[in-house]
């Protein structure tokens, strides 16, 4: 008894231990870095739950527009989307309100939970296969240490909880197995239908199971009725939400996929296979998981051809086997989504590998109940090395920077909620979001429903304007060159209302009125406090001014002369300043005026604004050009109007730059630039 307990001691104080050091600092992060969409869309859901008095069969987020659309649409948009069982942000959703608080933490920490709670079930199924706690243990660190679990364990995902239980499944199975228990049996079909309620993928497994124990009565010519009515009821009822699901999904949309994306050939199917290897290899497991996978494999077939295998060894066999063809089918009809959704892979082929490594161990039982020392050493250098390597792929997948579009969103919206409070909008406004980048995260931080316009092309901008939206909400950031660069008209029927440096909040015009991008912004033009130029007519005196290659012919928008950035060029022209520090944070907003003419179609041409405080790098952003200028041989303007942050007591350097990564002939001319500041809010 004192063993056994120990044994659960020594699990404990492992999960504790590699939660501690994998998710310290971390527990309360808003939906970030990969997937933060999807991610973001489930917190949503459970935000949902509060907000429609808790009405499970009818779950619903902020977003009012899903992306795929109900026909015809419904008489009333009130966001309900078709999703998969919803238990677990149902659940979270009452957790959030018997402790009164919303924040990231309790999805967080409910995932988490649920989890680690899977590990302890496939813990001990290695205990009963193997006979000896080192293997359970070294099981539980495997895969606690596979980076995609340990990135996406203590998220927000559906799949996640599903896996979890998935592990409590297969370990009551393999108890019914070796005992006969009906109990057993009953607790395992249980997890299993829950499994696959929660994400339908897991359907796979309970498939599996129907067909050993269809295979069990075939050859024993027996049915047990109570196992056949178990079953039947756990098909009927993952059947009968999936085709409410279904209609939920006709009658008012989805924010969620729902049909296959299989290759559409051969040739493609390679090539998604190929992709998917290059881009999720090590993030699935690290180098050493495989090691250790290969490796317990020879055990395995020197078994095998000793003829020593168990009968039960055999059964799991045939039961990965099943799970295995099912997985590789799921994949195929969902091909196209396995190469950018790594997380596909959570709910397919990982749990055959966790219960293919549960089954492989179990041939080490004799050698490491010989060899306990060598089994234990050579187990805590495996865990430090796997642990290591997930760690390591961990801190990039967590990497941000100026490519990030949903982190900055996620930053600048921050706090929106009580900024629109104190402006008088009320909760149950529509907000019509001009750049959201991901739907829902917008709308979370402004805790609103609304309309967001995730790529900003012309039509779909076009098509926004005409919703039934209170107000419009724009990032300053991206205002510019993101919306009015691609539907210029629209600053004729905005009337900015207020904003923060970050967002704006607007007022739609439906009668237009003429105005500038300045005026857009609330800028009367007296905010100005520093303007230069350059025309390229020759060298300027301005030390500001560096890179500059003048060009003399008859390729000049304002004549005598055009700059050039020649092919083998990578940085072209170049403004730096010096910006003095002041004793509390400010906010500079940089435009920009400058025409191009490009000799072909550029690839990778950039236009780069940054700002560097105190050796660090602050403020960075790069505008691909080649989005800008469509046509080569025309002159084309193009323009910008960005809020830069310049920290608190410390001086800053601006630089404004041409960067030709990709070897292109770009001609410039009439350069303008300016600086405005006005009151913080």
């Amino acid at each position: 008894m004192k063993q056994a307990r120990g044994k659960y001691v020594i699990l404990a104080g492992l999960l504790i231990l590699l939660s501690t050091v994998f998710y310290r600092g971390k527990m309360n992060e808003f939906p970030s870095f990969i997937h933060a969409w999807a991610q973001s869309d489930y917190y949503a859901l459970a935000k949902g739950f509060i907000r429609n008095g808790f009405d499970f069969f009818h779950p619903r987020t902020f977003n009012l527009t899903p992306q795929f659309p109900a026909e015809p649409p419904p008489e009333k948009e009130e966001g309900i989307t078709r999703a998969d069982f919803p238990l677990h942000p149902f659940l979270v959703a009452i957790i959030m309100k018997v402790s009164g608080t919303e924040n990231p933490w309790v999805y967080r920490w409910y995932v988490l939970l649920l989890s680690l709670t899977g590990l302890v079930f496939m813990t001990r199924l290695g205990w009963r296969w193997t006979g000896n706690a080192v293997p359970g243990l070294f099981l539980a660190a495997f895969l606690f240490s596979s980076p995609l679990l340990a990135y996406y364990q203590n998220g927000f995902l559906s799949g996640v909880p599903s896996l979890a239980f998935c592990f409590a499944a297969f370990y009551f199975y393999y108890v019914h197995l070796s005992g006969k228990k009906l109990l057993h049996f009953y607790s395992a079909i249980a997890f299993f239908s829950m499994a696959a309620l929660g994400r339908t993928p897991f359907a796979i497994f309970l498939i599996g199971v129907i067909c050993m124990e269809f295979a069990g009565w075939c050859r024993n010519r027996h049915t047990d009725p109570r196992k056949l009515l178990a079953l039947v009821l756990a098909v009927l009822v993952v059947a009968g939400y999936f085709f409410y699901n279904l209609s939920l999904g006709k009658k008012y949309g989805s924010i969620f996929l729902s049909r296959p994306y299989p290759p559409e050939n051969f040739s493609e199917l390679w090539e998604i296979i190929q992709q998917v290897f290059r881009n999720w290899k090590f993030h699935y497991f690290s180098l050493v998981h495989y090691l250790v996978f290969l490796t317990l494999l020879i055990p395995a077939v020197i078994s095998l051809l000793k003829k020593q295998w168990t009968g039960l060894q055999r059964s799991v066999l045939l039961y990965l086997l099943i799970v295995w063809t099912g997985a590789l089918i799921y994949a195929f009809l969902m091909g196209k989504q396995f190469v950018r959704h790594d997380y596909y892979f959570l709910d397919t082929f990982f749990p055959v590998a966790a219960l293919g490594t549960a089954w492989l161990l179990s041939f080490l039982s004799g050698w490491i109940k010989a060899r306990p020392l060598t089994g234990s050493t050579l187990a805590l250098l495996l865990v430090i090395a796997m642990t290591w390597l997930s760690l390591r792929t961990q801190h990039e997948r967590r990497k941000t920077g100026f490519w990030d579009r949903i982190g900055i969103t996620a930053a600048n919206f921050k706090g929106a909620d009580v900024f629109l409070d104190s402006l008088g909008i009320a909760r149950d406004a529509k907000i019509l979001v001009l750049d959201a980048y991901a739907p829902n995260i917008p709308l979370i931080l402004m805790d609103r429903q609304g309309y967001p316009v995730v790529n900003t092309s012309r039509d779909n901008i076009a098509e926004a304007l005409g919703r039934n939206f209170d107000v419009v909400v724009a990032q300053d950031r991206f205002l510019a060159s993101d919306v009015v660069a691609v539907y210029p008209e629209i600053t004729d029927h905005l009337r900015r209302i207020a904003g923060n440096n970050r967002i704006s909040v607007f007022e739609y015009l439906s009668e237009p009125q003429e105005q500038d991008l300045l005026t857009l912004l609330g800028f009367t033009g007296e905010e100005l406090v520093f303007t230069d130029s350059l025309d390229f007519s020759r060298l300027p005196d301005d030390r500001r001014w560096t890179k500059i290659s003048l060009q003399e012919d008859s390729i000049c928008l304002s004549c005598p002369g055009s700059g050039l950035v020649e092919r083998e060029t990578r940085y072209g022209v170049t403004f730096r300043d010096s910006i003095p520090s002041s004793e509390t944070e400010s906010t500079i907003y940089i435009r920009f005026k400058g025409h191009f003419l490009s000799a072909g179609l550029l690839q990778q041409m950039y236009l780069v604004i940054s700002l560097s405080a105190g050796g660090e790098q602050g403020h960075y952003q790069s505008y691909a050009l080649e989005h800008y200028l469509p046509e080569p041989g025309k002159w084309t303007e193009f323009s910008f109007f960005t809020p830069v942050s310049i920290p608190a007591g410390m001086a800053a350097e601006l630089s404004l730059y041409l960067w030709n990564a990709g070897g292109n002939e770009l001609f410039c001319d009439d350069f303008r630039l300016g600086y405005y500041k006005r009151q913080e809010i």
